[in-house]
């Protein structure tokens, strides 16, 4: 019983992290539109800080499913989370699927938003290929060939360096 009550405690931290991830990553969005690199970096960083505390969930979670799967004589790559709920004490069971439905939703959430902001993202970086582009043929005109290929006449700029 007592490997159900920590299964439960550490699925339940999984899944506020989960909402702090979703959170962080709307402020990344947030960030992309703005165009606010401080921003943009403070996110990242507080994603990163919020990955290792998961890692660091799923590692408690993968050894309490060894343990789990030990004390039912199950295999433990056999344990999934409808074995886990179908051998859970009835007053676990429905909260687990609960929890497991929540996770499998934010997991979801995540994913549609950082599609998003990858998006965002590409474009941004086409926004300013592009512009870096254009200013770079408006620096200087396209020189004047002759017939023999030489440069002829002064090449003009449309844009001068000079002050």
């Amino acid at each position: 019983m007592s490997l159900f009550i920590e299964l439960k405690n550490i699925i339940a931290q999984e899944i506020s992290l989960l909402n702090r991830l979703i959170e962080k990553i709307k402020e990344e969005k947030a960030a992309i539109l703005d165009g606010n690199p401080d921003l943009l970096l403070e996110t990242s960083k507080s994603k990163e800080t919020l990955a290792l505390e998961m890692k660091v969930l799923e590692e408690a979670r993968g050894a309490l499913i060894d343990k789990l799967a030990k004390a039912h004589n199950i295999p433990a790559r056999d344990l999934t989370f409808s074995t886990i709920t179908s051998i859970a004490p009835k007053e676990f069971a429905p909260a687990l699927k609960s929890m497991y439905q929540t996770m499998q939703e934010q997991v979801r959430q995540l994913d549609d938003i950082q599609r998003g902001n990858a998006l965002l993202i590409r474009s941004s970086l086409e926004h300013i290929q592009r512009s870096i582009s254009l200013i770079t043929s408006a620096m200087s005109a396209n020189p004047t060939y002759s017939v023999g290929g030489k440069v002829s006449g002064e090449q003009k700029k449309l844009i001068s360096k000079e002050v």
